[in-house]
């Protein structure tokens, strides 16, 4: 299992959620993202929506598999970036 510990830009809202989605659906990995103690499976967009995590919110990012640890750092990675640059590389 990998672990690890990120801070969010901005608020973990749809959008973002759906890019995660798609982010952690590349990989053989089970991911989970974690706030206040609440864990939720990366490809849930309504469980991440439902974390209502705010801008500035420390995120735990699990992910157990083949791929777990690529798929932790490209999860983290995105969770790290502002919005405004995730639009902007689509």
């Amino acid at each position: 299992m990998v672990e690890l510990k990120v801070t969010l830009p901005t608020t973990l809202h749809a959008r973002p959620a759906a890019m995660l989605v798609a982010v952690a659906k590349r990989f053989a990995a089970q991911v989970q993202v974690g706030y206040n103690g609440i864990f939720v499976d990366v490809q849930s967009i309504m469980g991440l929506m439902a974390l209502r995590a705010p801008a500035g919110a420390s995120l735990t990012v699990l992910a157990d598999g083949p791929e777990a640890r690529q798929a932790a750092v490209a999860v983290a990675q995105r969770l790290q970036e502002p919005f405004s640059e995730q639009i902007a590389r689509e």
